[in-house]
Order: structure tokens, then sequence, then C-alpha cells
């Protein structure tokens, strides 16, 4: 029987190729997507994961965490930046959020483990006899920093499956296997203020 794998989708890139990389491994891969808005960008990107789930023959999970990501995300962001800091929210929702999600549907679909196209790689310490996030430093898209929330419980159950690819690799990966999203851009900056965290708070 086949390892059970959920894959966090996004409608990207990265997590197309992941998907096609965990196949090819043999493993059973269900992929899920979750959007914490309402736009026309993001009913796009879930139309992507749809297109990108076809194509391998997966099973799509789709969600709307916007009431979970105004009172974790938003909240915390609005009170850090009140206090004059400046948070960084993405780790706080790749772990509260993007993870949450992932682990209870591995649990509920009783997978073996969850997968993300995050360029992050683990290794075990011996030494400490615990799991670490390990930096690729020929990578120049490594993603570890995004991941310190984590606990080694959870690094423990996670998939990396562009750990040891560059960007350009995994486009070029994309353009030999047909997939559509080759060439779709990356996303840049914080999701719920694309054009800019001084015009976010500006329309508070």
């Amino acid at each position: 029987m086949k390892e059970k794998v959920i894959l966090g989708m996004s409608g990207g890139v990265d997590s197309a190729v992941a998907a096609y990389l965990l196949q090819k491994e043999g493993y059973e891969v269900i992929a899920v997507h979750f959007s914490v808005h309402n736009t026309e960008a993001t009913q796009k990107e879930l139309q992507d994961c749809q297109k990108i789930a076809d194509k391998f023959s997966l099973t799509l999970y789709s969600y709307s965490l916007e009431k979970e990501f105004q009172e974790k995300i938003i909240s915390y962001y609005l009170t850090e930046t009140g206090k004059g800091k400046t948070p960084s929210p993405c780790p706080l929702c790749d772990d509260s959020i993007k993870f949450h999600l992932l682990f209870q549907e591995a649990e509920k679909r009783k997978a073996n483990y969850v997968a993300t196209g995050h360029y992050a790689s683990v290794s075990r310490n011996n030494i400490c006899n615990t799991i670490l996030l390990e930096v690729k430093h020929h990578i120049h898209k490594d993603q570890c920093y995004m991941l310190y929330r984590l606990s080694p419980k959870k690094l423990n159950k996670i998939l990396f499956p562009l750990a040891s690819l560059e960007k350009a690799e995994v486009r070029e990966l994309a353009r030999d296997i047909g997939l559509f999203v080759s060439e779709k851009k990356d996303s840049q900056g914080i999701c719920f203020a694309p054009e800019g965290y001084q015009n976010f708070l500006k329309n508070i």
C-alpha cells in the first residue's frame, strides 16, 4: 500500500512540481488548497490548483480560512505594528494556519506525511536527538526562516520535495513535464497587502 501525503497546493509552480516529484517517488498525493481572501486572484489560484490536480489525477480539497486569518494573522500584524514593531506575519501564518490545516487533513485522511513546495530541508541531530531545519547554503531561495515556529514533532512528518533544487531547475522541470504554470510569477510581499503595508495600514 502506498504511503499517503497531504500536499499544500497554492496553484504555483513550486507545489505543482512537488506533486509531480511525490508521485514519482511512489506516494499517494492528496492536494489541499486554502484561501484567506475572496478575490478574483484567489479564485484564479483555485482554478489553477484544479487544473494541476486534474493533470496528476489528484483529489483536491479547498477551504476558506478567511475568518481564522483575520483573527490570528491580521490581528497580530495590527497589534505589533501599533506597538511600533515590524512584524513578520508569514512564519506565524505557516504555523498556525497553513500547517495547522495540513496536519488536520492528515489526521482526517489517515495520511503518513504532509508536504509543501517550500525550499527547505530537515535533518536529524543525533547529539540532541531532534529534528532541525537545515539551511542549504547553495539554494538562493531558501525558506527555512518561514518555518522556524514549527515543532520538531511536526518537522519529522513534513516532506520537502524541492529541498535540493534551485528555482530555475524547478521551472525547467515544469516545462519538461508540460505544466502550464512553469512561468507563473512568484508571489511577492505580504499577501494581504499587495500594494504595500503602508497602503494597507492607511485603509484600516
